[in-house]
């Protein structure tokens, strides 16, 4: 999957949220578990992917 401009962090939690089907519909996995994954908030979450 290409990353065009998006910094390691990005990268890292879009792998990460592709992984567990973020992207699907229905989703397997919420905001709130990948910002708990990373340890950062659920609006650094929405705003990152």
């Amino acid at each position: 999957m290409p990353f065009p401009e998006f910094t390691i962090h990005q990268k890292e939690i879009t792998s990460y949220a592709a992984k567990h089907s973020y992207f699907n519909s229905p989703k397997r996995i919420s905001t709130n578990k990948i910002a708990e994954h990373f340890e950062i908030s659920v609006s650094a979450v929405n705003k990152l992917l």
